[in-house]
C-alpha cells in the first residue's frame, strides 16, 4: 500500500502544471499621442526583460498575421518569433478563437513559437484551436480612442502608466469615454499615472506637463493609484475622484464648468503639490472615512477651497487658498474625529473677501495653528459655543473680523503686516454686452498675465448679478478690455459691474511674523 502511495505521488508530481502568471507587476506603459491610433499596439515592456524595449516608438516592432495555437493555452506559432520580443506588451487584435487583448511576451524559440502570460483577468490567449490571428507587438498607446477605459484596466499591481506631452494639433489628450478604473493596486505596489516631457520619470514642471481634457466626463482612479505630473480638466460633477488610498501630487486639476457646486478633486486620500481651481464649485471635497492628507497646494478662484462633509482625520498643512468667492474651508459635518489646519496661508483679498474657515453647529476637534489668515471678511466662523476648535500661534491682518465662537489660546497675532512677496489688486468699474468682453476705461491692465490670472466680478446691474471669478483668457490694455473664459451672461452682464484682479500671487511672507 505504501508503495502504490508512493508511486502516485511521484506521478502527479511529474504531471506539468499549466497555471500562467498574469502581466508582471514591473511592467512600464508608454502613451503617446504620436502612436498608432486605436490602441492596438503592445503598450509596455517589463523592467528587467531579456528583450529590446519597444514600447516608446510610434508602430508595433512586430505586427504579425497568420497567427496559430493548436489549442487552448499561451503559446503561439510564427515563423518570426524573436527573442527581442520578451519583455514585450502584445495586443491581440483579431482572430479566430483569441483573446482580444493584452499579453506579456514571457519566452521564445525563436523562428518557431511565442509564449505569453494571461492577460489582467486571467485568461489564456488562446481559448481554442486558433488561427488567422492578428497580433502586434510593442509600440506605444494612444490613448485618445474609445479604448481609453481598456488600456487602465489591462495592466497588474505596481505597472507605472507613462503618459508623455502631447506633441503637435490641440496640445492636449482628449479622452473617448468616462475613465473609471476598476483595476487595483495594493498598498506596497500601487498603480502609477505619470506625465512626463521627453523621457518617463523626468519630472516636468506645470508648462511641459501633458495636458488631458476629459470633456464633460470624470476620471476615477482605482484603490492604491497615484496620479502625477498632469494637468487635467473636465466640466464634470468631479474632475478626478479617488479610490481607496488614491494619491495626486504635482498636477493641475481644473473644472471649467459654468455650472455651479461641481468640483476639480473628490475624496482623493493624499493630495500634495497640486494646483486645484473649479470656476463655479469646489476646488476639493473630503467624503467618507479614513485619513485624509492635503499638504503643499495651492487651490484659488473657485467658489469654495475646501468643503469638507467627511467623517475622517483631516490633515491640511502648508497649503495656499486664495481668491475665492465665499469661503476658503467649508466643514459641514459634526462627525468629524479630528482636523488639523496648520501652517497654511488663507487669503482673501485685500478688499475682504468671504469667509476663511466656516464650520458647523457642533463641529469637533478642530485645531488651527500657525496660519496666516488674510484679506476675509470673516477668517473663523466657529457658529457657536459647541464648537471645540482651538486656535493658537495663528497671524490675522487685514479681516473685518478675526473670529467668533473660537476657543482661543491667545498667542496669535492680530497687528503685523505679512507682506506678501507680491501681492497687488488692481480694481474698476467696466460693462460688458452680454459676451465675454469686459471693457473697463483707463483701467490698467498691462501687468495681468493671460491664462493664469482671474478676475473677480464683485457687482452688476445686470439681473439676477451673482459674484464670478472668471479666468482672463486675453487682455487688451489699449482697448481696455478683458477677454474672459465664458460669457457673462449667467452672472447678469450690464453696465457698472465692478470687477478686481489679483496680482503677482507670491504669498510668501517676508515681514517679521
Amino acid at each position: 500500500m505504501k508503495k502504490l502511495l508512493r508511486l502516485l505521488v511521484i506521478i502527479l508530481l511529474a504531471i506539468p502544471s499549466f497555471s500562467f502568471a498574469a502581466i508582471s507587476g514591473s511592467a512600464i506603459w508608454n502613451i503617446q499621442n504620436t502612436a498608432t491610433a486605436g490602441n492596438v499596439n503592445g503598450g509596455f515592456f517589463v523592467t528587467g526583460a531579456s528583450g529590446v524595449d519597444y514600447s516608446v516608438q510610434d508602430a508595433a516592432q512586430f505586427a504579425l498575421t497568420s497567427v496559430a495555437c493548436a489549442g487552448a493555452g499561451n503559446t503561439v506559432t510564427h515563423v518570426s518569433a524573436a527573442t527581442t520580443m520578451v519583455g514585450n506588451g502584445a495586443k491581440v487584435v483579431s482572430g479566430t478563437n483569441m483573446t482580444a487583448s493584452w499579453f506579456e511576451v514571457t519566452s521564445v524559440n525563436a523562428g518557431v513559437d511565442i509564449t505569453f502570460s494571461t492577460n489582467a483577468a486571467g485568461t489564456s490567449i488562446c481559448t481554442g484551436v486558433s488561427a488567422n490571428g492578428v497580433v502586434n507587438i510593442g509600440g506605444s498607446l494612444s490613448l485618445e480612442s474609445t479604448l481609453d477605459d481598456d488600456a487602465f484596466e489591462a495592466g497588474a499591481a505596481g505597472n507605472m502608466y507613462c503618459i508623455k506631452k502631447f506633441s503637435g494639433g490641440d496640445g492636449e489628450y482628449d479622452l473617448g469615454e468616462t475613465v473609471a478604473i476598476t483595476l487595483a493596486g495594493t498598498t506596497a505596489s500601487p498603480i502609477r499615472l505619470v506625465g512626463y516631457q521627453t523621457t518617463c520619470g523626468d519630472r516636468p514642471l506645470l508648462a511641459n506637463m501633458p495636458k488631458v481634457d476629459g470633456g464633460a466626463a470624470a476620471t476615477t482612479l482605482g484603490a492604491n493609484y497615484s496620479f502625477s505630473y498632469i494637468d487635467i480638466k473636465s466640466t464634470g460633477t468631479s474632475v478626478l475622484i479617488g479610490g481607496t488610498n488614491a494619491m495626486v501630487n504635482n498636477c493641475k486639476v481644473t473644472n471649467t464648468s459654468t455650472t455651479d457646486n461641481l468640483h476639480a478633486l473628490n475624496g482623493v486620500a493624499v493630495t500634495e503639490n497640486c494646483e486645484l481651481v473649479s470656476y463655479r464649485g469646489n476646488s476639493f471635497v473630503f467624503a467618507g472615512g479614513g485619513l485624509y492628507r492635503f499638504f503643499n497646494n495651492n487651490s484659488h478662484h473657485s467658489n469654495i477651497g475646501i468643503t469638507d462633509s467627511g467623517s475622517g482625520t483631516k490633515m491640511i498643512i502648508g497649503n495656499i487658498f486664495a481668491n475665492h468667492v465665499t469661503q476658503a474651508l467649508v466643514q459641514s459635518s459634526a462627525s468629524q474625529i479630528l482636523t488639523e489646519i496648520r501652517d497654511n496661508t488663507l487669503y482673501g483679498a485685500e478688499n475682504q473677501l468671504g469667509d476663511a474657515i466656516d464650520l458647523i453647529s457642533g463641529a469637533a476637534l478642530f485645531t488651527m495653528n500657525g496660519n496666516i489668515c488674510y484679506g476675509f471678511v470673516l477668517c473663523i466662523d466657529g457658529k457657536d459655543a459647541t464648537n471645540s476648535l482651538f486656535e493658537n500661534y495663528n497671524a490675522f491682518y487685514a479681516n473685518g473680523t478675526n473670529m467668533q465662537n473660537v476657543n482661543s489660546g491667545g498667542s496669535s497675532v492680530t497687528a503685523i503686516n505679512p507682506a506678501f512677496a507680491s501681492v497687488t489688486q488692481i480694481t474698476g468699474t467696466g460693462a460688458s454686452s452680454l459676451t465675454n468682453v469686459l471693457t473697463s476705461s483707463g483701467a490698467d491692465f498691462s501687468s495681468v498675465v493671460d491664462n493664469v490670472d482671474f478676475v473677480y466680478l464683485k457687482s452688476g446691474s445686470g439681473t439676477g448679478f451673482a459674484a464670478r471669478n472668471f479666468l482672463i483668457t486675453a487682455h487688451d490694455d489699449t482697448a481696455d478690455t478683458l477677454t474672459l473664459s465664458s460669457n457673462i451672461t449667467s452672472s447678469g452682464a450690464g453696465s457698472a459691474i465692478v470687477w478686481q484682479v489679483t496680482l503677482g500671487n507670491n504669498f510668501l511672507p517676508t515681514g517679521a511674523l
